[in-house]
């Protein structure tokens, strides 16, 4: 039992170490399991990460587009019986428990109570990392008359992750196209 401590001890400082200096590797989530890549292809790299981050139970960062727009993550805890949509197909909500729409819906009225001319352009289930078996979530496009935003929301191991980036209405193809590839780049575990 001595040993398990020391290993897992060891495999938080190492995360912790990694993330502390400038964020020179991945960022490993250590409650949730979740890992996030230090870069995804070349669109992507992980901003700075506050110290304590990876054994945190809340995780604020961003990944940096090329001209410096962020794609902000967050982390935190959620009700033990969350979970999103199990089926991608059927209406948006059917299968997700009421706790996980209920984070959803409060995610999408924060931005809709910023400027009246913000209305919901879409919503969707969405299925992140399809290629490793997939996770899904919900995701929203908000459109205003001057901002698109973005988010989606995702559920695993006791962990909400949303992910969002607010962008120039004329920048849908440059961003909302491309926003998901953080999603289909996390290291989700199973």
């Amino acid at each position: 039992m001595k040993h398990v401590k020391t290993a897992t001890f060891l495999a938080i400082c190492i995360c912790a170490f990694n993330v502390s200096f400038g964020g020179q590797g991945d960022l490993v989530h250590v409650p949730s399991g979740i890992t996030f890549p230090a870069k995804i292809e070349s669109r992507f790299t992980l901003g700075p990460i506050d110290d304590g981050a990876a054994t945190a139970q809340k995780a604020n960062f961003y990944y940096l587009y090329p001209d410096g727009r962020r794609v902000i993550v967050n982390v935190y805890p959620a009700p033990a019986d969350a979970h999103g949509p199990t089926k991608l197909d059927g209406d948006s909500k059917s299968d997700a428990t009421p706790s996980f729409i209920k984070e959803f819906e409060a995610l999408k009225n924060e931005v809709l109570k910023k400027d009246d001319s913000i209305a919901i352009n879409g919503q969707m289930r969405f299925r992140a990392a399809p290629q490793r078996g997939g996770i899904l979530g919900m995701k929203v496009t908000l459109r205003g008359t001057s901002t698109i935003t973005d988010l989606a929301l995702f559920e695993r191991n006791g962990y909400f992750v949303k992910i969002s980036v607010t962008y120039p209405a004329d920048g849908y193809l440059s961003y909302g196209m491309t926003y998901t590839d953080v999603a289909h780049f996390i290291k989700w575990p199973k």
